[in-house]
């Protein structure tokens, strides 16, 4: 019985941590809810991709600090217009983004807790390629944009 009322109290406190709290992207995961983001025109879910004001001062050498605000908010601005040219250049190469479906991803560590991710995907039975820039390995959260997200039609 014991053992039983230790299971629960275990599975309970386990439970109660996970409530609440956003998934830890694995950069196959940031990737297909970029697409996804994409597919379904929804500029809201895109944005959950980047990096938090909190998480960024995170990863800031103490140096860095002072001006990491400014650095956040130009960011975020730039979210807005790298999401509106990413479907301004897809749909100008014919990219019907409602038909847009995720492969899977390629990426490459720039240095630690730093990669630029490339996310395969098919539209229209081509197949692309977005680069997102520069992402950072949060601590709770896991991978995230930082960066600007760009866009490449190559086979592969």
């Amino acid at each position: 019985m014991k053992a039983l009322g230790l299971i629960l109290s275990i599975l309970s406190i386990v439970l109660a941590g996970c409530a609440g709290k956003e998934e830890v992207f694995t950069p196959e995961m940031l990737g297909e809810q970029v697409i996804v983001a994409f597919s379904k025109n929804d500029f809201k879910s895109f944005h959950t991709c980047y990096i938090t004001p909190k998480e960024m001062k995170e990863k800031l050498r103490p140096e860095e600090e002072d001006g990491f605000l400014v650095l956040y908010e130009f960011i975020h601005e730039n979210a807005e217009l790298s999401y509106s040219r990413i479907v301004s250049q897809g749909k100008e190469n014919g990219i019907n983004w409602k038909l847009a479906k995720y492969k899977g991803v390629e990426y490459k560590i720039i240095k630690e807790e730093r990669a630029d991710i490339y996310v395969n995907f098919t539209a229209s039975d081509k197949c692309y390629v977005l680069k997102l820039e520069d992402c950072l390995l949060t601590t709770n959260r896991g991978w995230r944009l930082n960066n600007d997200v760009t866009f490449s039609k190559i086979p592969y």
